[in-house]
């Protein structure tokens, strides 16, 4: 009965110590709202907040003159293309959602297109449709966009908000998967030799 109780301790300490590190690599999800974009018309081509550059080909329309408070493209179409900054911390992100809406409800529906380049040289796509004829906001949650090193939105006359992401751990201070595995079990491993040690001296 000791030895299962050891077993079982062991068990338990090293699955709360994945479910730890599993929480602190999830903790870190951050939300781009474009607010320092302010007023701009036109005159900004590159953005940067939160460890992200933000590109757009024609410039950016800031969210004080946008409704929903959303940022926009100044003109269409445009390619606005996403990377982490110089610096950052991490070379790898991976893109969870988007909010979209029109400019205005007098538009027609509009495709947006994302492209993503994993690290590897892969590449992955997605294409949603804007509803037109309305200013409602449209939330895109997307799978497979991970371990990217850059991302492609083709974009019409729409607007944009709330672009969710998540840093890579590659040159972050954040565990990979492998490395949680691996001290996980370092940790049963040594839980189990201090109960086997504990019941020799008994």
């Amino acid at each position: 009965m000791k030895i299962l109780n050891s077993w079982s301790s062991a068990a338990a300490v090293a699955f709360s110590a994945v479910g730890l590190l599993a929480a602190l690599a999830n903790a870190n999800a951050n939300v781009i709202d474009f607010a320092g974009l302010g007023s701009t018309f036109g005159t900004v081509k590159t953005y940067t907040q939160d460890g992200m550059t933000f590109t757009d080909s024609l410039g950016f329309v800031g969210p004080n003159i946008v409704q929903n408070n959303f940022a926009g493209p100044y003109g269409y179409p445009s390619t606005l293309t996403v990377k982490n900054t110089a610096g950052s911390g991490f070379n790898s992100f991976d893109f969870t959602s988007e909010q979209f809406s029109m400019f205005n409800n007098a538009d027609p529906a509009s495709v947006v297109t994302f492209l993503g380049t994993k690290i590897d040289g892969s590449t992955i796509s997605k294409s949603f449709t804007v509803p037109g004829y309305s200013v409602g906001i449209e939330t895109f949650s997307l799978t497979g966009f991970t371990n990217l090193t850059r991302l492609d939105e083709s974009l019409g006359f729409v607007t944009f908000q709330n672009f969710t992401f998540t840093p890579g751990n590659a040159t972050a201070n954040v565990p990979e998967p492998g490395s949680i595995a691996l001290l996980a079990l370092g940790i049963f491993g040594f839980a189990v030799a201090r109960r086997k040690s504990g019941i020799n001296n008994a």
